[in-house]
């Protein structure tokens, strides 16, 4: 019997995310009428052990916490839990709930805490998260147009000014290194359903190097470019899903992609052959 993905999206909201392959089999990564929003997603697979996927926290740390309780990761004083499982948080950790400094912290502390343990929990890097950074290291620039500076676009997109009052050094340092992508098994972890990240690199490796290097630098149009790509949704869903999620596939590599990003409305299927 092989381990089993699991996912859990706690940001009550939205509606989970999909996902596809290139024959766009798509499976729902939680339901809105599952206890405490968690489905096991019950199809075979190479995984060596139980993992499981969160995307799109936004600030809902007591949410957060309630799921990786049910799922047997961290205890009730909130310490890993879960010996040699493995946790991906796939972005968007901040925004539009109250808390996303704690989700942040709690994030930060379980990585270390499960690598001693001998698992792991890791995190993936989402725009909401990217655009926290841009507000925190450039502000209101450019100061000409308020109205299209990173924190008033941060502040229309969610933004909670006290996650950005409370943010410290150590925190956007661990926010700057966090890859953009991953492989998991045979899935393909990734924040968005947008086929920009094939134009930041031709492998994961120069993916993840590319937007790491990004984060580093102090140029604002770099980053108001990168945020301004993440407005593209749903690549994998309707009439071309199917041929973009196979050359996003041969590209990267994996047999299926797991993303956030976008409340994808999916129909349920019977289990994959």
């Amino acid at each position: 019997m092989f381990p089993r993905l699991e996912s859990a999206v706690p940001y009550a909201p939205h509606t989970p995310g999909s996902i596809a392959d290139g024959r766009q089999d798509t499976l729902v990564a939680g339901t809105a009428g599952c206890r405490s929003r968690h489905q096991r997603m019950s199809f075979p697979s190479p995984l060596r052990t139980p993992t499981y996927v969160i995307g799109d926290v936004h600030g809902q740390y007591e949410k957060m916490v309630r799921i990786l309780r049910d799922a047997d990761l961290i205890s009730d004083d909130l310490r890993w839990s879960g010996a040699d499982s493995a946790l991906w948080l796939i972005g968007d950790l901040v925004d539009r709930g109250p808390d996303g400094i704690e989700v942040i912290d709690l994030a930060m502390r379980l990585q270390r805490e499960a690598a001693a343990a001998g698992g792991s929990a890791n995190t993936l890097i989402g725009n909401h998260d990217i655009l926290l950074l841009a507000a925190f290291h450039f502000g209101d620039w450019p100061r000409k147009r308020r109205a299209d500076s990173f924190t008033a676009i941060w502040e229309r997109n969610g933004g909670n000014p006290a996650d950005l009052d409370l943010l410290t050094g150590p925190q956007v340092t661990w926010l700057s290194t966090l890859p953009a992508m991953t492989h998991c098994g045979p899935y393909l972890l990734t924040h968005g359903d947008t086929m920009l990240y094939t134009r930041y690199g031709r492998t994961v490796a120069d993916l993840n190097e590319h937007i790491r290097d990004l984060r580093h630098t102090m140029d604002p149009v770099a980053w108001y470019r990168l945020l301004s790509e993440f407005g593209e949704h749903r690549v994998f869903t309707g009439a071309t899903g199917p041929k973009r999620a196979r050359e996003f596939l041969q590209q990267f590599g994996g047999h299926r992609i797991v993303h956030g990003h976008t409340p994808v409305k999916i129909r349920p299927r019977s289990r994959p052959r």
